[in-house]
């Protein structure tokens, strides 16, 4: 049981690497400029490339790459755009609710698919009753009463 965890443990290294770069790659790949978007369109041109060095845009996509995945590792998942604070405090303030959320959501999958097992198990108890109606007609046909299909057949689950 443990190297079976640890397996599915290690299996999810290649796994977090890939969603990671997939995140990079999306968000240098949507237009525009984020510190032009930060500014505003009437900032100065020496303003946007002061906010594009101190956020580090100016420098080649895999330095910027390597220094993502170097904070990611650590634990720092950099400032929010919108708010200026550290993504992880953000997400912390979140947590709380999300949590919430997930197992309100949780519990409403539960007694939904608890529903569907009741009344799928009272399908299938109507069909097998119908299907064995079917078969002692069947029998009956040929002169054949159900008791003695019973003796005769005791395992066979027909009746």
């Amino acid at each position: 049981m443990l190297r079976f965890l640890a397996r599915r443990l290690l299996a999810t290294i290649p796994v977090i690497f890939g969603v990671a770069t997939l995140v990079f790659s999306l968000i240098h790949l949507v237009p525009g400029d984020p510190a032009q978007s930060m500014l505003g369109e009437s900032a100065a041109p020496g303003d946007v490339a002061e906010l594009r060095a101190k956020l580090g845009l100016d420098r080649p996509l895999l330095v910027q790459y390597g220094d993502y995945l170097t904070r990611a590792v650590r634990g720092d998942l950099g400032r929010s755009f919108r708010y200026g604070t550290p993504v992880t405090q953000e997400i912390g303030a979140r947590l709380a609710r999300t949590s919430q959320l997930a197992l309100a959501a949780m519990a409403v999958a539960i007694l939904i698919a608890g529903a569907s097992v009741l009344s799928t198990d009272v399908w299938v108890s109507m069909g097998q009753e119908a299907e064995k109606a079917e078969r002692v007609k069947i029998f009956e046909g040929f002169g054949v009463d159900e008791a003695l299909m019973t003796e005769a057949l005791p395992d066979a689950g027909f009746f």
